[in-house]
């Protein structure tokens, strides 16, 4: 009985033993198959990464190689060009031909138009500066020629005057007074300038003016006039104004002729030849307006003549 008990046992760690080594058989086949599976796998994803990595830079080379060669990978083959070697030397010679032909043209040189009007400052000598008599309180124009002008902070001391000495300057300041009549400024620019009727320039703005007076027109190389800031109420005295065919910038803005209906077309269709008004720009569209505004006015004027005659 013992022995058999014995030979029970002897065989049970028999079976734990195979068992066991059975269980470490499988362990081992198993870290064998997964270890030949992983370097397996391993060179497999290695081998794909290495294709794409290489296509990659491969790519990168190529155009950078390309672009430093002057060939772009990206566009097409040029075509085969139609032209034979006779046909581009005779562009050359087409070419030459035409150079030598330039070279011979005599330079267009455009004829200068020979101007009548003095401009208002001398450009070839030095600067004249304008006859300034604002902010002196003057009542009258003829007070001005009693007054000594102001001094412009830039003259040298070459342009001093001496007493008595008339000025080269071609532009009048005479604004910020409060002067109501003028018809005596041809005699004191007389006295004043050593060529009056060349004057270009007049300002008399912000003065107490309540007309235009006609002793402007005298001064017929007139082509800047200030008379902005005074009071001048009838707007058929800018008609005064016609025979000053050079003036070219006219103010009359601050006055109450301004707030009259149809001011500016007024103006313009009696002073066509403005090129600024009230400091600013006189465009096409301005002249056309007035053009038919002066058009429509004369209409009208000419009916109410008939319509006043029929009633006589």
């Amino acid at each position: 009985m013992h022995s058999s008990q014995a030979e029970i046992g002897r065989s049970a760690s028999r079976t734990k033993e195979d068992q066991f080594n059975a269980y470490s058989h499988v362990r081992k086949e198993g870290r064998k198959e997964g270890r030949k599976e992983g370097r397996k796998e391993g060179r497999k994803e290695g081998r794909k990464e290495g294709r794409k990595e290489g296509r990659k830079e491969g790519r990168k080379e190529g155009r950078k190689e390309g672009r430093k060669e002057g060939i772009s990978l990206s566009a097409p083959p040029p075509p085969s060009s139609p032209f034979t070697k006779k046909d581009f030397m005779k562009q050359d010679n087409l070419f030459l031909n035409t150079h030598r032909w330039l070279c011979n043209l005599v330079p267009y040189q455009p004829k200068t138009k020979k101007t009548s009007t003095l401009p208002a400052i001398d450009a070839k000598n030095e600067i004249v500066d304008p006859l300034d008599y604002s902010f002196c309180r003057l009542n009258k124009i003829e007070d001005a020629a009693d007054e000594e002008p102001r001094l412009s902070p830039r003259r040298s001391k070459n342009q001093e005057k001496e007493e008595g000495e008339k000025s080269q300057s071609r532009c009048l300041r005479i604004n910020n007074n409060n002067i109501n009549d003028i018809t005596k400024l041809t005699d004191v620019l007389t006295m004043k300038f050593e060529n009056p009727m060349n004057v270009g320039w007049i300002d008399f703005s912000f003065n107490e003016l309540t007309s235009i007076d006609p002793v402007l027109c005298e001064f017929t190389e007139l082509q800047i006039l200030y008379l902005h800031g005074n009071q001048i109420s009838d707007i058929k005295q800018v008609e005064i104004l016609r025979d000053l065919h050079k003036l070219k910038k006219l103010t009359l803005h601050g006055n109450p002729l301004e707030k009259i209906k149809g001011y500016k077309h007024h103006v313009l269709s009696l002073l066509p030849q403005l090129c600024s008004l009230d400091f600013t720009r006189v465009t096409k569209a301005d002249r056309k307006t007035a053009e038919t505004w002066n058009t429509m006015n004369n209409t009208a004027n000419k009916k109410k003549k008939t319509v006043s005659e029929d009633e006589d």
